[in-house]
C-alpha cells in the first residue's frame, strides 16, 4: 500500500479537516461491530494485490501523462483504509443508427437544426 505524501496529509482548508475528522470518527464506531470490521478495517490478500496493480497503473499513467491531474483510484474509506474503486465503462449504441455514419449524421444535423 502506497503511503500518503506530505501534501495529502496537510488539509487544504478547515472544511477538509472537519470532513476528514467526521468520516474517521464515524469509522471508529464501525470498528466495534464484528461483522463489518474485517471488510472495512482490513485489506484481504486479493485487495492488497489489486492495490499493487493500481499503484503500478498510476505510476505508468503519470509517466505517460505528466500534466494530467492525479487519478483517484484508491481513496481512503471511512476507517482510513485505502480501497480500490471498481468502475466499468460499457460501450453502448445510440437508438439513432443514422448518427454513426458521417453523411447521414450531417443530414440529421442539417434537417433538425435551424441557424439564426
Amino acid at each position: 500500500v502506497k503511503a500518503l505524501q506530505a501534501e495529502d496529509r496537510k488539509p487544504v482548508n478547515g472544511k477538509k479537516m472537519r470532513v476528514k475528522h467526521t468520516t474517521m470518527s464515524k469509522g471508529k464506531d464501525l470498528m466495534d461491530q464484528p461483522g463489518v470490521r474485517n471488510r472495512v478495517v482490513g485489506i484481504s490478500p486479493k485487495e492488497f494485490k489489486m492495490l499493487e496493480y493500481v499503484n503500478n497503473f498510476r505510476s505508468q499513467f503519470v509517466e505517460l501523462y505528466p500534466r494530467r491531474r492525479p487519478l483517484m483510484l484508491d481513496p481512503p474509506n471511512e476507517c482510513g483504509v485505502r480501497k480500490f474503486i471498481c468502475t466499468t465503462v460499457r460501450p453502448s449504441k445510440l437508438a439513432y443508427s443514422e448518427l454513426y455514419n458521417l453523411h447521414s449524421c450531417c443530414e440529421f444535423v442539417a434537417t433538425y437544426l435551424e441557424y439564426e
